[in-house]
């Protein structure tokens, strides 16, 4: 049997994973999660904004990190279109991002009967570099002329209503980079401004600092984070089925017990079969020496 076992062709593991996989992701298995204390308080900062009041959102990432920072930015614009709050978004420090931004918002907020231009824009890249610090703190308008659809920034008309830090409840950066750090170090320190971070999950350590100084209101943490939030969420009756980060959380639980599971397996069946082996050798060695001596 435990041999058998070792000697299992591994595409039989392999396809297990992926039943595992597939299945949760399409029936949208969720894995329910007790938020932690980050992402409570920027769900509760977006909580406290009216309709009409509006958000920034930075892109500060790479289409590599999708599958962390598309979840990230749904639940907060199911929040922010769930509650009549506007939305900006910019992709400044990442070139790369800029064909990103405007699809995931489109996703959502068709849901909500949300208008570009009206209820929000993306306004992509710029060249400024480290520029738009301080720059954003004057007047957008400075930085940007059209939006990523070419759109003149003057005929949109929710740009004339948050032009600077000043005007917005929220400035958030979705960062696969390493640029929460300067967000906080050029902007949000001389401009005092509410500022939160939404991080892959290696960058997660690297944000309390800022958080226990109070220069964060928040801050999600990689797809946890988002599956947290979308508990939040249903929690209030702001949605009425969790997302893809949950399902995303159930099959990394799955996955990672499967593999777990494997790994005990194969390391038991290994240890019993050395033992077995061992005991064979010494049981031959036995019988040679008895042959060997004439002793029946």
């Amino acid at each position: 049997m435990w041999r058998k076992l070792l000697s299992l062709n591994t595409r039989y593991i392999y396809l297990a994973i992926v039943v595992m996989v597939v299945i949760p992701v399409v029936l949208k298995v969720p894995l329910p999660t007790s938020p932690s204390e980050p992402t409570q308080k920027l769900f509760d900062h977006i909580d406290t904004l009216e309709a009409g009041d509006g958000i920034w959102f930075f892109l500060d990432t790479r289409p590599a990190t999708t599958a962390i920072h598309r979840p990230q930015l749904h639940v907060l614009l199911h929040h922010c279109f769930s509650k009549g709050i506007k939305v900006v978004g910019f992709n400044p420090l990442a070139p790369e991002a800029t064909g990103m931004g405007r699809p995931f918002i489109q996703e959502i907020a068709a849901q909500y009967g949300k208008q570009e231009y009206t209820d929000w824009a993306y306004m992509g890249y710029t060249p400024a570099g480290l520029a738009i610090f301080s720059a954003m703190s004057k007047d957008i308008k400075g930085l940007y002329s059209q939006d990523v659809t070419g759109k003149a920034f003057d005929e949109i008309p929710v740009l004339q209503q948050f032009r600077k830090y000043s005007d917005v409840g929220l400035v958030i950066t979705l960062a696969g980079l390493k640029t929460p750090g300067y967000w906080v170090k050029y902007a949000q320190t001389p401009y005092k401004f509410p500022f939160a971070s939404g991080v892959t999950g290696p960058m997660i350590a690297d944000q309390f600092p800022f958080l226990n100084a109070g220069q964060m209101v928040g801050m999600m943490g990689g797809i946890l984070g988002a599956a947290e939030y979308e508990g939040l969420l249903k929690k209030n009756n702001i949605r009425k089925q969790f997302g893809i980060a949950s399902a995303s959380m159930f099959v990394q639980t799955v996955v990672h017990y499967i593999l777990v599971a494997i790994i005990i397996l194969a390391n038991i069946a290994t240890f019993i079969i050395n033992n077995q082996d061992k005991k064979d050798r010494q049981a031959r060695a036995e019988a040679r020496a008895k042959a060997d001596s004439g002793i029946e």
